[in-house]
């Protein structure tokens, strides 16, 4: 009978180094994957809140989707990268500018300020507003200091498409 007991007693024994080794590298594994998981997961997450915060910043796809949509109804100009903004507040934007009287909040506005054209556009009807020129101004030179260099952008309306 003792024999018995001995195997009994023995069987636990040998399972008991392999036990502590395999939790001993379960628990090694959890820490590695915490911390390589949670810098990971705390850096998307910032990223989400920001564009979430400046949906503008959500990437050139957006950009390059409108230009698309655009080109098909009006040549656009291939050698420059325009400037495009989406119009989020049209009732200060008519104040500002009178090429955006007939602008709706969620219009996009596209500048081209070397082929001096600027468009509005409307994604939810797929039309163009307006079009129209370009002029720049150079702001008045302080009396005193270097002279202004920095250009402002005035769009004036010439003709409309609807």
């Amino acid at each position: 009978m003792e024999t018995t007991t001995n195997h009994t007693q023995e069987q636990p024994t040998r399972r008991l180094p392999f036990l502590r080794r395999a939790f001993r590298f379960f628990r090694r594994s959890i820490v590695w994957i915490v911390v390589i998981a949670v810098p990971i997961l705390a850096f998307m997450a910032g990223r989400a809140s920001m564009y979430r915060a400046y949906p503008e910043l959500s990437g050139a796809g957006q950009g390059t989707a409108i230009l698309a949509e655009v080109g098909k109804l009006i040549e656009l100009p291939s050698n420059e990268t325009p400037t495009i903004a989406t119009i989020k507040d049209a009732a200060s934007a008519k104040q500002g500018q009178p090429f955006l009287a007939p602008a709706e909040n969620g219009d996009v506005l596209i500048v081209y300020p070397n082929a001096r054209e600027a468009i509005l556009y409307r994604p939810s009807s797929n039309k163009i507003i307006v079009v129209g020129p370009v002029h720049t101004t150079a702001p008045p030179a302080p009396s005193f200091g270097p002279s202004a260099t920095s250009s402002t952008y005035v769009a004036t309306t010439t003709k409309s498409k609807k």
